[in-house]
């Protein structure tokens, strides 16, 4: 869970991000809603793509340092 301080702080909205991590061992995704996504990758942790917003940035970075939300603060 992360809050998005950042756009709060820009725009007045406070809103709470559930992030969710998995183990894709196989498979390939299927690009099931094409109206809303124009594609979808495999990226390295240490490399995403941006613009990428707050809450999934927040969320990778403490999973990649194994920490608590709260030490992130």
């Amino acid at each position: 869970m992360c809050n998005n301080l950042q756009t709060w702080r820009e725009e007045g909205k406070h809103t709470v991000s559930v992030c969710l991590i998995r183990d894709a061992s196989g498979g390939e995704a299927v690009l099931k809603e094409p109206e809303k996504v124009c594609r979808m990758r495999w990226c390295r942790p240490e490399a995403l793509p941006e613009p990428h917003f707050e809450a999934s940035r927040m969320a990778i970075y403490l999973w990649r340092h194994q920490l608590p939300y709260h030490a992130a603060r």
